[in-house]
């Protein structure tokens, strides 16, 4: 059928299709899917379709059964997860009760169950995100899929983003952390709060001698943070830097003062501009 046909179905006959549209679509995991799949996300609030995808995800998952867990997958990642607020708290006790699902049962510590824990954790953070408006936090793991959301649609001011900006900047340390980006990112909505606890991170990071969480907190900065007074606090952080490894034949020290340096150098070209204009 095409999009116009089941758009248009009854809210029943449509909902009956529902199963089997995920399952022809269920190894596309995190991807948006399909047309069908978006059709599904666009009558979601119908409910004739919340009645079914919640039977879909209510639905046991039999252990190492690929073909179901993922059609869990599918409906959770690629229909629930973009859903809007209002359309996802009619998902609240499907939700409730995947999260609840045990499977301690399963023979087999494999990828399979690996996915399927990932997917129950998510399913209990995506209904806590439903059941309170206010909720807001920064991924305690790495599999956390829900977090990033909160933090995108709960938080608005640097003033209410300063708290959670010490965890985001705990991620900052490992770029092969999944959370490693979307944090970043969150911190560079406000770059000049940012930059104030950026320098507080590199103080510690230089106490610590660790090179690599020196690097991407001074890379953030230059990144992110526009050159400016708010680069001023961090600055005899980045020049002590430079003090303890200048002269160091470590290739990664190195490579690290020079970095340090280029930072160092585009603020006094900042400076000596400022100066000219005044």
């Amino acid at each position: 059928m095409n999009r116009e046909q089941l758009t248009t179905l009854d809210e029943r006959v449509f909902a009956e299709k529902v199963p089997t549209m995920l399952w022809a679509d269920r190894e596309t995991l995190f991807e948006d899917g399909s047309e069908d799949i978006d059709i599904i996300r666009c009558r979601a609030s119908e409910p004739a379709t919340v009645e079914t995808v919640s039977t879909v995800l209510t639905s046991a998952i039999e252990d190492e059964d690929y073909d179901t867990l993922r059609v869990h997958q599918k409906a959770l990642y690629s229909v629930l997860f973009k859903l809007s607020l209002a359309k996802l708290r009619p998902y609240r006790p499907a939700l409730a009760a995947l999260a609840a699902f045990d499977i301690s049962g399963f023979s087999h510590r494999s990828s399979h169950y690996a996915q399927t824990s990932i997917l129950i954790q998510n399913a209990g953070l995506l209904e806590r995100f439903a059941a309170d408006s206010k909720a807001v936090w920064v991924s305690k793991d790495k599999f956390d899929m829900v977090s990033d959301r909160t933090l995108t649609e709960r938080v608005h001011t640097a003033e209410e983003m300063r708290p959670y900006m010490p965890e985001l900047f705990d991620w900052l340390v490992d770029a092969n952390n999944p959370p490693f980006r979307p944090c970043r990112d969150q911190l560079a909505r406000f770059p000049e709060t940012a930059a104030i606890v950026a320098a507080e991170f590199l103080a510690k990071a230089n106490e610590e001698k660790d090179t690599e969480y020196q690097h991407f907190l001074i890379d953030f900065v230059y990144d992110c943070v526009p050159v400016g007074k708010s680069w001023m606090p961090m600055r005899e952080h980045v020049q002590a830097l430079v003090k303890e490894l200048e002269g160091s034949s470590d290739e990664d020290d190195e490579e690290l003062v020079g970095e340090a340096n280029e930072w160092l150098a585009r603020l006094e070209q900042w400076k000596a501009l400022r100066k000219e204009q005044d």
